[in-house]
C-alpha cells in the first residue's frame, strides 16, 4: 500500500490486486481513485481520502431535490458509483436517522429538514466515529531521540485544535446552505 502511495502519479491501472480485494481505479494524472468494496478512496500526493461523506451529502441534495422517489441505481448513476455502495452510504443515514425508507415502496425521504442537517451530522454518520479525526500519529517514534520523544505530545493539541475548529465549522453548515450553494453554482433560480 505505502508503495501504492508514494509512486501514485507513476501508476496506470485498470485493476489490480490488494490484500486479495479486486479494486479497480483509474489513473487521472493528478490523482489516483480506487473504488472496492468496501470504500472509495481518492489517492493525491500521499492523502487518503474516504468518499462516503460527499456521496451522502449528494445523497441528501438528490432526495430533497428530487420531485419522484429515487432508487439506489438512480442514485448510482448520479453519483458515478454502483448501486451496491449506494446502499452502504444509505444504510449508514438510516442508521443515523437523517433519512428513511418508504414502506411498500421504493425510495427514501428525510426525516428532518434540510436546514436542520448539519454538515457534521453527516460527517458523523458516514464516518461511524463520535469526533472528527483527521490526523493519525506514527506509531513507535524513537523514545531515545529528542524529537521522537516528544512528537506525540507535541502533535496532539495541534491536531485536536484543528480537528475542533473544522467539527465547529461544519456543525455550522447545513444541508440547506449546499443546496442553496448548488443552485447559485448551476445558475439556476429554486
Amino acid at each position: 500500500m505505502n508503495q501504492l502511495l508514494t509512486h501514485w502519479a507513476s501508476v496506470d491501472i485498470d485493476k489490480i490486486i490488494l490484500n486479495d480485494i479486486l479494486v479497480s481505479g483509474a489513473n487521472t494524472g493528478t490523482s489516483l481513485r480506487i473504488n472496492c468494496l468496501k470504500s472509495s478512496y481518492t489517492f493525491s500526493e500521499g492523502v487518503i481520502m474516504d468518499t462516503k461523506f460527499s456521496v451522502a451529502i449528494h445523497i441528501l441534495v438528490m432526495i430533497t431535490e428530487s420531485e419522484k422517489s429515487l432508487t439506489s441505481q438512480a442514485l448510482a448513476i448520479s453519483v458515478g458509483t454502483n448501486a451496491s455502495y449506494i446502499r452502504k452510504v444509505i444504510g449508514l443515514l438510516k442508521k443515523s436517522e437523517l433519512i428513511c425508507s418508504y414502506q411498500g415502496k421504493s425510495g427514501y425521504k428525510l426525516t428532518k429538514a434540510p436546514n436542520q442537517i448539519s454538515l457534521f451530522d453527516i460527517y458523523y454518520a458516514t464516518q461511524e466515529i463520535d469526533r472528527v479525526n483527521l490526523f493519525q500519529i506514527h506509531q513507535n517514534p524513537n523514545e531515545s531521540c529528542p524529537v521522537g520523544k516528544y512528537i506525540e505530545n507535541t502533535l496532539k493539541p495541534i491536531f485536536l485544535e484543528v480537528e475542533i475548529h473544522l467539527a465547529k465549522e461544519m456543525s455550522n453548515q447545513t444541508l440547506e446552505d449546499v443546496i442553496a450553494t448548488l443552485y447559485q453554482q448551476a445558475k439556476i433560480a429554486r
